[in-house]
């Protein structure tokens, strides 16, 4: 065998080993975070077609790729993951189920990850198409606000979150599975000029997912690596801080 041959092997397998390793690496928190610098209520919005629609489970076909991560934190009820590829966010399947009102609140179940779920607390404010949101994780929970940033009043609602911790994540929510071609073309454009980036969009299946093996989630920690305490003492708060 010349040189010229096994050059080319070696080139070959360098590809196949690289390639196998970029479909495992694990999402990293610091790589998809996006800061908030506050949310966008669009204008032209008729909150009626939910109310008369007698679809009570919808689907999320598109998100930021943190929104996928902060699912999976309070789907597998962890703080931070050993192994958690983009493999396991496109294939979470999530849904989430109409709102019901308890006390104030309006609770949706998000389900997704082979049968796990979580509930979404959120109130509306006096704002119109303004809401206060918790998740339960981590760190006894986030909070924050979310808009309806985009919405053609008939099959979707584009979700803008905008957390206390400083991050933002958005959300699509649909009654049809997937967005047509041509919504999404809409909604990406509307997107990018909201000022989230195209790289960190995360394009979830909304059936038939499969996930060869499960996310690992790290052991419980009481550290806060990524966040700093603000000087109120009485109520902290966890800012978003990135790794210098």
């Amino acid at each position: 065998m010349d040189s010229s041959s096994r050059s080319f092997r070696t080139l070959i397998k360098f590809l196949v080993v690289a390639s196998a390793f970029h479909a495992v690496i694990s999402v990293q928190l610091e790589d998809i975070a996006e800061i908030c610098s506050g949310n966008f209520i669009t204008m032209d919005y008729n909150a009626t077609w939910e109310q008369v629609d007698p679809v009570t489970n919808y689907f999320i076909p598109l998100a930021s790729k943190y929104f996928g991560y902060h699912v999976a934190q309070n789907m597998y009820k962890t703080q931070e993951f050993n192994y958690l590829t983009q493999d396991h966010l496109e294939n979470g399947c999530l849904s989430v189920s109409k709102a019901e009102r308890r006390a104030g609140w309006e609770l949706m179940t998000v389900d997704g990850f082979g049968g796990k779920n979580f509930t979404i607390r959120m109130v509306r404010t006096e704002i119109p198409k303004l809401f206060r949101f918790h998740f339960p994780y981590p760190n006894e929970g986030l909070t924050g606000y979310a808009s309806i940033a985009l919405s053609d009043n008939q099959s979707y609602n584009v979700f803008d979150f905008c957390f206390d911790n400083g991050l933002r994540s958005f959300a699509v929510v649909t009654t049809t599975g997937p967005l047509s071609a041509i919504h999404l073309e809409v909604v990406k454009a509307h997107l990018k000029a909201l000022g989230f980036k195209e790289e960190h969009f995360l394009y979830a299946r909304t059936s038939d997912c499969e996930i060869e093996t499960e996310p690992s989630p790290a052991p419980p920690s009481i550290k806060y690596p990524k966040y700093f305490i603000a000087t109120n003492i009485l109520h902290p708060t966890f800012f978003w801080s990135k790794k210098k």
